[in-house]
């Protein structure tokens, strides 16, 4: 006996395991692609986030800019971040890959100048951020989505640092990490003594701790410790931060 209530059965089972089918040859194929140009564009990424900081550290080395004449308002950190940008973007052609001085699409490169207190000391640096935006064309992906292609987006950055100070520019440092017992550990002023600093500053990684009445004055820089603050009656200009380890 003839059921009608089976007619397309067949269709509709052919139709779902071709769509499963293409499915997994989109995952294996499609999937494999694209994560190999991924791995391609990383690779490219870094080896011009490298070059790029290279070329920039290099121009800060030979006409002698370092940490105590960092300005990036200067024509001297300008020309280093030129220095970078030309070479991450040579880099990047030298591998088949075209970027540009253009970031604001996802496919180029940033220089960028700065400086923050990192909890510690001031830290002063170039950071050169290469962005890779490729889109690979899929074989049966497209089967089932509207799109023709996958997309992937990588970042890479590199950060360098000015040639710097022992102590980041600090006069006096004690890196003893002990908090503060009797008179010893760290940086202890005692009586009246006055100690004046300019153009440096004082850090100690354990106890920071005044006796008397002494004077600790610096300027165009920090008082910073770590672990321990007994103040006294000492007189503290400008007054001491706690810092991060």
């Amino acid at each position: 006996m003839y059921n009608h209530s089976e007619n397309g059965e067949a269709v509709i089972c052919l139709i779902l395991g071709l769509t499963i089918f293409i499915g997994f040859l989109a995952l294996a194929i499609d999937g494999g692609m694209v994560y190999a140009d991924r791995r391609n564009a990383q690779n490219v990424a870094d080896s011009a986030a490298l070059a790029g900081a290279a070329a920039a550290s290099l121009y800060l080395e030979d006409h002698q800019i370092y940490y105590n004449s960092w300005d990036c308002d200067s024509w001297g950190i300008y020309h280093a971040k030129v220095a970078g940008l030309d070479a991450a973007i040579n880099r990047a052609a030298a591998n088949n890959m075209a970027i540009d001085a253009d970031n604001t699409a996802l496919n180029g490169v940033l220089v960028t100048c700065g400086q923050h207190f990192n909890g510690t000391s001031t830290e002063r640096f170039i950071d050169i951020t290469v962005d890779i935006s490729q889109a690979t064309t899929t074989t049966f992906a497209h089967l089932l989505i509207s799109d023709e292609s996958l997309s992937n987006h990588v970042v890479s950055v590199t950060r360098i640092h000015p040639r710097m100070p022992m102590a980041f520019g600090n006069a006096i440092v004690a890196l003893n990490p002990a908090g503060c017992s009797g008179n010893s550990n760290g940086i202890v002023i005692h009586g009246n003594a006055t100690v004046y600093v300019d153009g440096g500053g004082a850090f100690s990684n354990g106890c920071l701790q005044g006796n008397g009445q002494p004077v600790m004055d610096v300027t165009n820089g920090t008082i910073a410790y770590i672990e321990d603050f007994k103040p006294g009656n000492a007189d503290w200009e400008p007054a001491p931060i706690q810092a991060t380890a």
